[in-house]
């Protein structure tokens, strides 16, 4: 099990950017893995969030990653109580590129979104599934391209390019049924040295925003 936090930085009341930092030993992977998050707001604390991952196996699309997230936020803006508690599976290829999802979240207001979505790469779309407030309603949400997986640190570190400092990749969002082209930037990178047989760990700084977000 790993802790990281992640901080969103908030600017004209919205999220810019997003900073994640991880401290996994080097050579590891999500797959089997645990790890929990803590979330802060302006440097306070505003929650957390636990992300489990496990490797499958699929007969057509070979090996697969099943991750499950759970999110709760606690947060309070101008008088206005944002707080989410919310659960996201996903099936994603060894990539991040996302097979299909399954989101139900709850927020502070009582209003309750559940949304599963399936890839279906005949037609470059997600055949979504919108149930709520009752009667299930079906819709087709076309990509450019498959898109990646919302949970982006179980694939981040892998796929962002070796040589690289910035990188583009387009990610889907089932809160919004969208996929977005986010643009990823290392900004720092630590190697340290260990004291046990486990060995070193690299310490990464992401930041990451959408292109088209106003400056």
């Amino acid at each position: 099990m790993s802790v990281s936090i992640v901080r969103c930085v908030l600017q004209r009341l919205l999220p810019v950017f997003f900073v994640c930092v991880d401290r996994s030993p080097e050579g590891d992977s999500l797959l089997g893995d645990e790890r929990w998050y803590r979330i802060e707001f302006d440097g306070q604390p505003a929650g957390h969030e636990l992300l489990l991952s496990e490797e499958i196996s699929d007969p057509v699309l070979g090996r697969l990653r099943r991750c499950e997230r759970e999110t709760v936020l606690r947060l309070k803006r101008l008088g206005t109580d944002l707080s989410v508690r919310a659960r996201l599976s996903t099936v994603e290829l060894q990539d991040g590129r996302l097979v299909r999802w399954n989101l139900r979240r709850a927020a502070a207001d009582g209003v309750l979104l559940q949304r599963s979505g399936v890839w279906q790469d005949s037609i470059g779309a997600f055949e979504v599934r919108d149930g709520t407030g009752g009667a299930a309603v079906k819709s087709l949400v076309e990509c450019p391209q498959q898109p990646r997986s919302p949970l982006i640190a179980g694939w981040l570190r892998t796929e962002f390019p070796e040589d690289a400092r910035i990188w583009t990749t387009s990610v889907f969002f089932p809160e919004s049924s969208e996929s977005a082209e986010l643009q990823f930037e290392l900004t720092s990178k630590v190697q340290r040295t260990g004291d046990s047989e486990t060995g070193g760990s690299a310490e990464l700084m992401y930041e990451f925003r959408p292109l088209d977000f106003p400056d």
